[in-house]
């Protein structure tokens, strides 16, 4: 279900073959090729295949797995599945193959590969469909929560940043403690030597940023969020960490 979502939202193709798979499953599939022997004997959409090969004579019975019917039916155990006279009923592969190909199912699967101008669904949607429906505090909302979680949950990084802001503000307080209030050169050095560890120290998180790069760039180019949003969304997440440190230091 998880890769019907994600073909359906982004748009892509995915072709999957399985050996006896249960009927919940083929029921996520859009499309369904059968092959033997070689040839192509159907390849259209699942909801129609019953009917296709009910129409040629083989009809499923009441009760079966409609996946394994459509695994027996072009072998010779598809003779159980006789609906009418056999001398009327495709058997071999060549004959479901020519049968399939003068059906209203191949008529329709040929026509998108061979039209350009013939477009999928969802390709022509996404004309007329805004980029992001939904209002743009939506997706703060949502991106805010999911990277506070991914943020804090790190526990031994955030324990790292409070223990090192910590020694950063009792070795800054030991500078400033004999210095004169005069020595306003002396504490501007200090200062500016402890602000830019901190900023520093920020370099830290440059490694889990460029890992989650590629999936970001998925995401945005799937329209899950804005791009504004993210940023956001990762400046804010930090600000509790930023406010707790400033405490600490000062």
């Amino acid at each position: 279900s998880a890769l019907c979502a994600e073909c359906h939202i982004v748009g892509h193709g995915l072709v999957v073959t399985l050996l006896q798979p249960p009927p919940e499953v083929v029921k996520l599939f859009d499309y369904v090729m059968l092959f033997h022997q070689g040839h192509v004997i159907y390849y259209g959409p699942v909801a129609n295949a019953l009917p296709f090969f009910e129409g040629l004579g083989y009809r499923c019975p009441a009760g079966m797995d409609p996946a394994d019917f459509l695994q027996q039916v072009a072998t010779p155990a598809g003779r159980k599945f006789y609906s009418k006279d056999p001398e009327e009923i495709p058997k071999t592969a060549e004959e479901l193959a020519a049968a399939y190909k003068a059906s209203p199912e191949f008529e329709l699967m040929s026509a998108v590969p061979s039209d350009p101008s013939i477009q999928p669904a969802n390709v022509l949607l996404r004309r007329f469909v805004k980029k992001h429906p939904y209002p743009l505090l939506h997706y703060m909302l949502h991106v805010l929560v999911r990277q506070y979680k991914l943020f804090y949950r790190n526990h031994s990084f955030i324990k790292a940043r409070v223990i090192q802001i910590s020694v950063m503000g009792v070795i800054t307080g030991l500078l400033l403690l004999g210095l004169s209030k005069t020595a306003y050169q002396t504490r501007y050095g200090v200062m500016n030597n402890a602000l830019t560890s901190m900023g520093y120290s920020g370099s830290a998180t440059i490694p889990s940023v460029l890992s989650a790069r590629k999936i970001v760039y998925k995401q945005l180019e799937a329209a899950f969020f804005p791009p504004l949003v993210y940023s956001f969304a990762n400046c804010i997440v930090q600000i509790p960490l930023m406010a707790v440190e400033l405490i600490i230091y000062c």
